[in-house]
């Protein structure tokens, strides 16, 4: 008996251990060079256990500053390699690069802010903010809050449908529904950046 609990514990340590370390690289990743969001993982950590996402937050939050402080520091030193770069990842490109870029030269940060909630990819403004010298401390202050903010509006209405109106679900068909929406706003999203692009 003692054996399996001991080997419970483990296990759990161990789930911790890679949920926290997966959360951390995506955050970093998303932040840098990949185009899928960490609310991918934040959703299906949501539909079982409300703590175990908000610790994945915590870390994902730590992932992307320090994804954000490389990139920052990147473009400030080589802004045409980062530009070039950044402009090439599926969800962005150059336009919105400039773009960014002269929302924080003219000071209207504001819009930065609420952009985060809009489908503007954080690496962006990560990109910006080296490229126009806006400095590493002001752009992790402008972005981490809305990020932190992003996060727990998803992960808070998916626990709160999984403990509620999907309550009576198995897991499995939990994860397929949330999946193929995951899947149907991708699409949406990549197919409206190619037309606008």
């Amino acid at each position: 008996m003692v054996e399996v609990l001991e080997s419970k514990s483990q296990f759990h340590r161990k789930t911790w251990i890679w949920i926290g370390a997966i959360a951390l690289l995506w955050g970093m990743l998303d932040s840098t060079f990949f185009f899928i969001a960490p609310e991918l993982l934040l959703t299906f950590l949501a539909l079982s256990s409300l703590r175990r996402s908000l610790v994945a937050i915590c870390l994902a939050i730590i992932g992307v500053a320090l994804g954000g402080i490389f990139l920052t520091l990147w473009a400030a030193h080589f802004p045409e390699a980062a530009r070039s770069t950044i402009g090439a990842i599926p969800g962005s490109d150059l336009h919105m690069i400039e773009r960014a870029t002269e929302l924080l030269e003219n000071k209207r940060v504001w819009i930065p802010v609420l952009s985060v909630f809009f489908g503007i990819p954080t690496k962006i403004y990560f990109a910006a903010a080296g490229v126009s010298n806006f400095g590493v401390g002001p752009i992790l202050g402008l972005i981490l809050p809305s990020v932190l903010v992003r996060y727990l509006i998803v992960t808070f209405i998916v626990y709160w449908l999984s403990s509620h109106i999907l309550s009576k679900w198995p897991w499995a068909h939990k994860v397929v529904l949330f999946g193929v929406i995951w899947v149907i706003f991708y699409i949406a999203f990549f197919m409206g950046r190619v037309v606008t692009g």
